[in-house]
């Protein structure tokens, strides 16, 4: 080879290992490599399982919730909730990137989105405050940078800046690029801001932890996070751009849920225990449809195993299933306080939509029908079976005076305000759809006293009632009862119109 070639040779080889560097630092290259980890937030349990990787965090005190994808966790700054993650060699790296979801619950103070600075100080944290998103960088022994910060006139293309609204999914991403020595800040994949630095940052060191939905100090979130991602490197424009266009995960549709009162998750409410079912695959970024169930007494199996052919399909229609134990009060004014604390909770914290489709169950009704007469604006519809719809009926008034802290007669003078045959005209109004299977021979809780006449008093107020009447059945457990497709189409209808 003559020396003119050798050169030319020595050029493009040069070029070559110039142009990899550019395409691995850079910001746009399209294809980034995949996280190293990957919290989906899943589980559903106390464990945050990281999806591509052995970093598996304990949950200490977050709920899960409606997430940007599937689920997501809820964190409460009062109760400092937050994800402990161990630390790991794969997290002692000096380019980075950090990238989750975020919806805040409540104006944030420092709310904390991660942070490794436990065990020791020095690395780094991001976190939203009232006018910015912020954080921290450090090399392990000292800090590099206390203001990694874009704020709320750092508007980018997007004319979104960082004072970040209540009740929207945010993709807060943070870059660390140790070859171009900047890091750089971006919100739903739009770049509001560089920062040139000088010296050699660390994500972790050996003896940290790693917080999600906590910073450093009492810097917790009020709020969700959902798919917390980290690579081992510096993402570009076109990455981060691409993982607020990608939101939903190229994953396999998750298993039906065969038994969900066996998935029924558990949690207080001024002392009384409630539970949520959360469908396989909510709509991502959407508010949750759901049923309230009543009566809802855990102790007695309700709802239990007679429920599961029906709730499987609401889930699998993408419909949460939930419900308080407020005893068996037949109904009273506590029981349905108890359920509009649950229905806030819900709404407000866990991502649900805010009109619920009541389903009622035998005395359940005196409950559902008490509570949407008192919400019309908050009810999508009312299924039941064979739902007592008149106290008089059953349990009397004699029995059902005691859960009212009333006497029989005192009751009787106020049955305008607690029977539910009574308190219909607001539902009409509000045009709420009804339904209910009732058998015709029913003793118990006869069809001619309750669904027939609630269905008479509704259509002479102008509303609309279906109710079907299995022949030869009673209050019992007959299957068509709990395997009703018109109940659960009704349901379907009612519950996904309604969000």
């Amino acid at each position: 080879m003559t020396s003119a070639a050798g050169a030319e040779a020595g050029v493009m080889r040069l070029m070559a290992a110039c142009l990899a560097w550019l395409c691995l630092a850079a910001p746009g290259r399209a294809e980034p490599a995949a996280p190293i980890a990957h919290w989906t937030f899943e589980d559903a349990g106390a464990k945050a399982r990281d999806a591509v990787g052995p970093h598996h965090g304990t949950v200490r005190g977050a709920v899960p919730c409606a997430g940007r994808v599937g689920r997501a966790l809820l964190f409460d700054r009062g109760r400092g909730d937050h994800v402990v993650i161990p630390f790991h060699p794969d997290f002692e790296i000096p380019s980075f990137s950090v990238a989750a979801w975020v919806r805040l619950t409540k104006p944030p103070t420092f709310s904390g989105i991660l942070g490794t600075r436990f065990n020791g100080n020095f690395t780094f944290d991001m976190k939203v405050n009232t006018d910015k998103v912020h954080g921290d960088v450090g090399d392990g022994k000292r800090w590099i940078e206390t203001a990694v910060n874009f704020y709320k006139d750092d508007v980018g293309r997007t004319g979104q800046g960082g004072n970040l609204d209540l009740e929207r999914w945010y993709l807060v991403t943070f870059v660390v690029d140790d070859a171009r020595k900047e890091f750089r800040l971006y919100l739903d994949g739009d770049r509001k801001k560089t920062i040139p630095y000088a010296g050699t940052p660390k994500l972790m060191q050996a003896g940290q932890e790693m917080h999600i939905g906590h910073s450093s100090g009492d810097e917790y979130m009020d709020g969700a996070i959902d798919e917390v991602r980290i690579w081992n490197q510096s993402l570009g424009d076109d990455d981060v751009a691409a993982l607020a266009r990608g939101a939903e995960r190229d994953q396999p549709a998750p298993p039906a849920v065969v038994r969900p009162t066996a998935a029924m998750q558990f949690f207080e409410i001024e002392g009384r225990r409630a539970f949520l079912i959360l469908p396989p695959t909510p709509a991502a970024g959407r508010p949750i449809p759901w049923v309230g169930y009543m009566p809802c007494l855990l102790d007695q199996k309700l709802p239990g195993d007679g429920e599961d052919w029906m709730f499987a399909r609401f889930l699998a229609a993408g419909i949460a299933v939930a419900g308080i134990d407020a005893g068996d009060t037949h109904g009273n004014p506590r029981s349905r306080e108890l359920f509009s604390r649950l229905h806030e909770e819900l709404t407000t914290r866990r991502g649900l939509a805010p009109k619920v489709c009541l389903l009622a169950r035998s005395r359940g009704g005196l409950f559902a029908y008490n509570w949407a007469s008192e919400h019309p604006h908050l009810v999508a519809g009312i299924a039941g079976i064979y739902p007592v719809c008149d106290l008089r009926s059953y349990p009397g008034l004699e029995r059902a005076c005691r859960d009212y802290s009333l006497s029989a007669a005192d009751l009787e003078a106020q049955l305008d305000r607690h029977n539910p045959v009574a308190r219909l005209e607001p539902l009409a109004k509000a045009g709420v759809p009804l339904f209910a299977i009732h058998g015709d021979i029913d003793a118990l809780v006869p069809l001619d006293a309750n669904s027939a006449a609630l269905k008479r008093r509704y259509e002479e107020l102008g509303g609309r009632m279906q109710l079907v009447v299995p022949a030869g059945q009673g209050h019992n457990f007959w299957e068509g009862f709990f395997r009703c497709p018109e109940l659960v189409e009704f349901v379907i209808e009612a519950a996904t119109r309604g969000r």
